[in-house]
């Protein structure tokens, strides 16, 4: 579905399923278990830092960041979500739902 903005037509954005769960492979855990309502956290990598996939994990969060935001909400807890994300400072903004 295609949206008008002004006199121009803005294309849907798609996303990639295959980088998702390549992404998802690659995140480092969570933590989650910070006592406040809403919380700030970094994002990390679990590869080693001289591997292909370490190189791979910070291409995608730069130039990727719809999917690497799909792959961020996807290994959330049910009972956390993600109201924020920063590409540049690379930190994500949670919020425990009620």
């Amino acid at each position: 579905m295609s949206k008008k903005f002004y006199n121009q037509q803005l294309k849907a954005q798609r996303l990639s399923p295959l980088v998702v769960s390549y992404v998802k492979s690659l995140l480092a855990p969570i933590d989650t278990d910070n006592e406040r309502s809403a919380f700030t956290v970094r994002l990390n990598t679990n590869a080693d830092p001289l591997s292909r996939d370490y190189k791979a994990f910070w291409k995608y969060q730069s130039k990727f960041t719809l999917e690497f935001v799909k792959a961020l909400e996807s290994v959330l807890p049910l009972d956390v979500r993600l109201v924020q994300y920063d590409h540049l400072n690379n930190i994500a903004t949670l919020e425990r739902k009620s």
